[in-house]
């Protein structure tokens, strides 16, 4: 079914087919109800025209808002919206998270979009946490990257452990989580990556770009709050990167 989001994607020639037509039929209309005013005759002629007039009227008027108010409608302006959405969307939320040692505001720095559709975030506080995530948009689907360092006490199943509830609170909303241990530099990770599809795009929906970004920086929260209550708040420097 075509619905207004998709006539807003369609190729200008389509677009501009379509008002030339409706243009044409409402003009058209006009000058034939114009042509036989004072013709008594030609009264019902008069009265069709006028009612084509006006549909063609409301109708054009209906394609052109429909068709050109969103000015995001070609693949490169998704792309920098996508952009915007990491730079400023994500990065804005992520700046609400507390320091869950002294409760204070965090620092959160975007590092930089990589990996085709996604950016690393750095989040740091003064008293130890060094923590990063990856977020990726890709128009239907959204993922989140966190990485967490391993070692004889930071063990793989201690963290599942940890985070069993704040993951399974991740899954009853949609989304997808996996884990996996990655070696990097001749250190040790664990992997955790959520995702999470849609039907259709979000970039388009405030809606679904205010659940996603508050999604995921309650998310990390609840990661971090998690970890520091058994004593294992992270602080490493390796930023994490799909696999």
């Amino acid at each position: 079914m075509l619905d207004t989001k998709n006539v807003v994607y369609l190729p200008a020639w389509i677009k501009w087919s379509a008002i030339f037509l409706l243009a044409f039929s409402m003009i058209g209309s006009c000058t034939v109800a114009l042509l036989f005013v004072g013709e008594p005759d030609r009264a019902d002629w008069i009265l069709v025209a006028m009612s084509v007039a006006q549909v063609a009227g409301t109708a054009l008027i209906l394609t052109l808002v429909v068709a050109f108010a969103e000015r995001d409608a070609n693949m490169s302006i998704l792309a920098d919206m996508t952009h915007r959405f990491l730079k400023i969307h994500v990065l804005d939320a992520l700046k609400k998270i507390t320091c869950p040692v002294t409760n204070e505001a965090c620092s959160v720095e975007l590092q930089g979009l990589n990996n085709i559709y996604g950016g690393n975030y750095a989040i740091k506080s003064s008293s130890g946490l060094n923590f990063g995530l990856w977020v990726g948009l890709n128009v239907y689907r959204v993922q989140v990257i966190y990485f967490l360092e391993l070692d004889e006490q930071r063990t793989a199943e201690r963290y599942a452990s940890i985070l069993k509830f704040t993951l399974d609170g991740a899954r009853k909303v949609g989304y997808e989580v996996n884990q996996q241990v990655a070696s990097l530099h001749g250190r040790h990770y664990l992997s955790i990556w959520s995702t999470l599809a849609y039907e259709h795009e979000t970039l388009s929906s405030p809606q679904h770009k205010l659940f996603l970004t508050q999604d995921l920086a309650m998310m990390t929260q609840s990661v971090l709050n998690a970890l520091h209550r058994d004593g294992l708040l992270p602080n490493h420097q390796q930023a994490p990167q799909p696999l």
